[in-house]
């Protein structure tokens, strides 16, 4: 791989910004899901149809799907991870084109 200062502008700020993420943020791969669920007591305001909402982590844990419950003081800190990592997914699909196109490009020269 070249050095840093002979790659495109382009490819060198995306490199930058992913560096960035990695090393400041927590990632998670997952997605956040929203349920809404009856608790059963007679007398809650469930039973009358206005269900208790929840918000859900849902990954993948050593090949299977799970479902983490969020309790409500962690919820910022894990949706910021979240989307912290689509972010990271979003900058290796650009920088992969950014090399497909430079690797193209060298050999056509």
């Amino acid at each position: 791989m070249k050095s840093r200062t002979q790659l495109p502008q382009s490819e060198c700020a995306v490199r930058s910004r992913l560096c960035q993420i990695l090393h400041e943020q927590d990632l998670i791969a997952g997605s956040l899901v929203t349920m809404r669920r009856v608790c059963g007591k007679p007398t809650c305001r469930c039973a009358r149809g206005e269900k208790h909402e929840s918000l859900y982590l849902a990954l993948s844990v050593k090949g299977k799907r799970t479902m983490v419950i969020v309790a409500r003081e962690r919820v910022e800190a894990v949706t910021a991870a979240v989307e912290a990592y689509k972010r990271v997914s979003q900058l290796q699909k650009k920088l992969s084109e950014e090399c497909f196109a430079r690797l193209m490009l060298a050999t056509k020269e």
